[in-house]
C-alpha cells in the first residue's frame, strides 16, 4: 500500500466516524515552548487547554512535524527522521479510552489488514482501565506489557498537556529480532515497530512539575506514515518505501561509487525532505533560532554528500525530485521550488568553503590526538576552529565523535561566551557610563519600582515623578551637580534602545535641578532606566519632575526607522518574499539594514531598490499605525522578526499598502518626511 493511499484512508476512517479533518499546520507555530510543530496534537493545544473553542469535537489531520533533539541519529537507524508526517484522530471532551483503542484495532487490522495476532499492547504500569479494555477486544494478556513513565507518558513539552499513552507495536517476527530472552516491544531491533500512539491526553504539567486535569478529557494519537508504510510495503528501512524511494534513486545516480553503509544516503534523503518543506515555508537559515536549525540540517547534509564524493553543490539538485514527490498532498511546494532550490545552492556554495578549511584542520587535530592516543580535543582548539575558521561546533562534536574524539562542550561554551562578552565591553566600553545599565547592578531596584510606563509615542514631554536614582549601580537618595547616575521615572516619553533604534536623548528637570540624558535602557522585566549626567542643582528621589525629549533628534531617528520599514518593503518586492530582516540599526545620522538573502545584490538590483523606496517616498504615503494581537498582525500579513518574543498586544506600522510591520518604534506621520535618499 503507497504512502498515499495510508494517508487518505486514514482521514477517510475517521471522517466515516464523525471527525473533521484539519489542514496540516505550518512547521513553526507561534508556541513559546517549542521551536516546531513536533507531533500532531501542537496546533490543538489551545483546544486541549481549553483557551480556544474547537472547531469540532472530534478532529483528524495527516501533520507535518519537524523534531531534531536526536539529529545525530538521523542516518544511523531505519526509523529516524527529522521531518516526518504524522496521522491523528483528536477527541476534544467526546470520547475516550474505549473508542479509542476500538478504533486502533479496526483501523490496523480492517483497513491495513495486518494480522491481529501480530499485535503487541503497551500501557502505563497503573492502568487498569486500557488492560481491561485492550482484552475485551481481543488481545491475549500476554500480548499487553505494562510499562513506566518514561515508555508510557507522553507530553509535548516540560509544560503543558500530557497523560497516560498505549502503544501499538506490529512483530515483524524472529527472523527480524536480535534473538536475546528479553526482546519485547521497545527493543533497539527490527523486529518490533511501533505503529500508534494513543495518548489519554486528560492532565496538564506546571513549571513545577505538578499534574492538575485539564477542562476535559482528551484523545490525542499519533501514527507514523514512514514506519507503516515500511511495514505495508514489506521493507524493513523506511528509506526504501515510496516515501523516499524517488529521491535516494535520485541521489545514487550521482554517486560515483557505492558507499560501503547506508548512514549517508538515509541522511541526505531525511534533510533535503526537511529542507525543502522548511524553506518552502519561509523558514530560512541563519544564525539563531530556527534558522539555525535550518542551517544545521543542510550543513549535515552537505557533509555527508563530501564523504560520498560529491564536491560541488548538489543538493539544490533534489528540490524538484521532493517536490514532484509530495506535491499532490502539498501544493505550496510547486510554487515555491525554484526560490527553496535557489538558498540551498547559495548555502551549500558558502559553506563548502567553510567546510573545506575547516575540515583539513580538523582531520589534524584528530590525526594528533590518535597517535598520542588521546580522546578530547582541547577546548582552546574547537574555540579556534570556531572563532577563527566559522566551524560550527555541533559539527565538530560530530566528526570526532565518529572518530572516537571527545569534545568538552561545557569548556568551549565557556570560552565562546567569554569572548561574546569581550565584544559586548568592547562596544559598551564606547558609551559614556555604561556600566549604570547592567542589569546585574540593580539588585533591589525592582522591589521599589514595579514598571515604568512609555508614553513618548504620544508625546515628547512628560510630568512625571523621579522614583529611584542609583549611582554606580546602587540606590540613592540625590544626585548633585557633575556627577552622573541613572534615574527611574513614574512614566517617561524616552524611547529605551530596542528592536534596532537608538535611545532618545533629552533633559529631565525638577524646581532644584537639570540632568541630561546620555542613554536609556529597559531592565528588570519593564523598568525603564535613564543614564544622566547632572547639569546644575540637585535631584531628589520622589520630587516631581519634568521630562524632555530633544525633538530634532527624535525627528531624525524616526526618518530613519520609517525610511527601514520602506526599504525592506522594497527589497522584498524586487528580490522576492526570501529576503528576511535578520538586524538593524536606526540612527539619527544613518540607518543599516541587515537581511539573508541567498546571493548578493547586483548593481541592477541595487538601482531598482533605490529607484523603487524614493518613487514611495515622492508619494507622501501615509504611516498610521494600530495595536491588535500577534496572530490577527500576522493574519493581515504584517513582517515582524518571529524569532523574538512578542506579548500581548502588538503595534502594527502600516506605510501606505506599500508596507506593514510589526514594531514599537518610532515613526514620521508620511513618508514624504523622509526626503530623498
Amino acid at each position: 500500500m503507497r504512502g498515499d493511499e495510508i494517508r487518505a484512508r486514514f482521514l477517510s476512517f475517521f471522517k466515516k466516524r464523525n471527525h473533521l479533518i484539519q489542514p496540516s499546520a505550518p512547521l513553526s507555530l507561534d508556541d513559546p515552548a517549542l521551536l516546531f510543530t513536533i507531533a500532531g496534537m501542537v496546533p490543538f493545544k489551545p483546544f486541549f487547554l481549553g483557551q480556544k473553542k474547537p472547531p469540532a469535537a472530534r478532529l483528524v489531520s495527516c501533520q507535518l512535524c519537524l523534531r531534531t533533539n536526536d539529529l545525530d541519529r538521523v542516518g544511523k537507524t531505519p526509523h529516524h527522521h527529522t521531518l516526518f508526517e504524522m496521522l491523528g484522530n483528536f477527541s476534544l471532551g467526546d470520547y475516550f479510552k474505549e473508542e479509542a483503542c476500538q478504533w486502533g484495532w479496526e483501523f490496523v487490522t480492517e483497513e491495513l489488514g495486518l494480522e491481529g495476532k501480530r499485535i503487541w499492547i503497551t500501557i502505563f504500569q497503573d492502568d487498569d482501565e486500557t488492560d481491561l479494555i485492550w482484552r475485551k477486544i481481543g488481545i491475549p494478556s500476554s500480548k499487553i506489557l505494562r510499562k513506566g513513565e518514561a515508555d508510557n507518558f507522553w507530553s509535548s513539552a516540560e509544560v503543558g498537556p500530557c497523560g497516560p499513552d498505549t502503544e501499538i507495536f506490529f512483530d515483524r517476527g524472529e527472523d527480524f529480532g536480535c534473538r536475546r530472552k528479553d526482546c519485547q516491544p521497545g527493543c533497539d531491533c527490527s523486529r518490533w515497530v511501533e505503529l500508534w500512539n494513543l495518548v489519554f491526553m486528560q492532565f496538564s504539567r506546571d513549571e513545577e512539575g505538578k499534574l492538575s486535569s485539564l477542562p476535559s478529557k482528551n484523545i490525542d494519537t499519533g501514527m507514523g506514515l514512514e514506519r507503516t508504510a515500511s511495514v505495508l510495503q514489506g521493507v524493513e528501512d523506511d528509506y526504501e518505501t515510496d516515501l523516499f524511494r524517488p529521491i535516494l534513486e535520485w541521489l545514487m545516480k550521482l554517486i560515483t561509487e557505492a558507499p560501503e553503509d547506508k548512514l549517508g544516503t538515509r541522511a541526505i534523503c531525511d534533510h533535503l525532505r526537511a529542507l525543502t518543506f522548511l524553506l518552502g515555508e519561509g523558514i530560512f537559515p541563519s544564525n539563531v533560532g530556527r534558522g539555525y536549525v535550518v542551517r544545521r540540517i543542510l550543513r549535515r547534509a552537505c557533509r555527508f554528500g563530501r564523504r560520498l564524493g560529491l564536491q560541488e553543490p548538489f543538493l539544490y539538485q533534489g528540490v524538484p525530485v521532493v517536490t514532484k514527490l509530495m506535491e499532490h498532498s502539498y501544493p505550496h511546494l510547486a510554487k515555491a521550488k525554484e526560490d527553496v532550490a535557489r538558498i540551498i545552492r547559495a548555502e551549500e556554495e558558502n559553506f563548502l568553503t567553510t567546510l573545506s578549511r575547516g575540515m583539513r584542520i580538523l582531520e589534524g587535530i584528530i590525526y594528533e590526538l590518535k597517535r598520542k592516543k588521546k580522546e578530547l580535543i582541547p577546548p582552546s582548539e574547537v574555540f579556534k576552529l570556531y572563532d577563527t575558521y566559522g566551524f560550527p561546533l555541533d559539527l565538530t562534536e560530530e566528526i570526532a565523535g565518529e572518530e572516537g574524539i571527545r569534545i568538552d562542550r561545557n569548556l568551549t561554551e565557556e570560552l565562546l561566551t567569554k569572548q561574546r562578552e569581550r565584544g559586548r565591553k568592547e562596544f559598551r566600553g564606547q558609551r559614556i557610563g555604561m556600566r549604570e545599565m547592567e542589569t546585574a547592578s540593580f539588585p533591589s531596584l525592582k522591589e521599589k519600582v514595579a514598571r515604568s510606563e512609555f508614553v513618548g509615542h504620544e508625546s515628547l514631554t512628560a510630568k512625571t515623578r523621579l522614583l529611584a536614582i542609583l549611582k554606580i549601580g546602587v540606590l540613592a537618595d540625590q544626585l548633585t551637580k557633575q556627577e552622573d547616575g541613572a534615574l527611574v521615572l513614574a512614566s517617561t516619553p524616552f524611547y529605551p534602545e530596542g528592536g534596532g533604534q537608538v535611545a532618545d536623548q533629552g533633559r529631565i528637570s525638577t524646581s532644584r535641578g537639570v540632568a541630561q540624558v546620555l542613554d536609556v535602557q529597559r531592565v528588570e522585566d519593564g523598568i525603564i532606566v535613564h543614564q544622566v549626567r547632572m547639569l546644575k542643582g540637585i535631584l531628589r528621589q520622589g520630587e516631581e519632575a519634568l521630562a524632555q525629549v530633544n525633538e530634532e533628534r527624535r525627528r531624525a531617528i524616526a526618518r530613519a526607522h520609517t525610511a527601514t520599514h520602506l526599504l525592506q518593503a522594497a527589497l522584498r518586492e524586487i528580490l522576492g518574499k526570501t529576503v528576511k530582516q535578520s538586524g538593524s540599526l536606526v540612527d539619527e545620522d544613518r540607518l543599516r539594514f541587515d537581511f539573508t538573502h541567498f546571493s548578493s545584490l547586483s548593481e541592477s538590483e541595487k538601482s531598482r531598490v533605490a529607484s523603487l523606496l524614493n518613487e514611495k517616498i515622492r508619494k507622501d504615503l501615509p504611516v498610521r499605525v494600530k495595536e491588535m494581537g500577534l496572530a490577527q498582525a500576522r493574519a493581515r500579513g504584517a513582517i515582524a522578526l518571529f524569532e523574538e518574543k512578542y506579548e500581548g498586544t502588538v503595534r502594527v506600522v502600516k506605510v501606505g499598502k506599500f508596507s506593514m510591520e510589526v514594531c514599537a518604534g518610532t515613526h514620521l506621520s508620511r513618508s514624504g518626511e523622509i526626503g530623498l535618499l
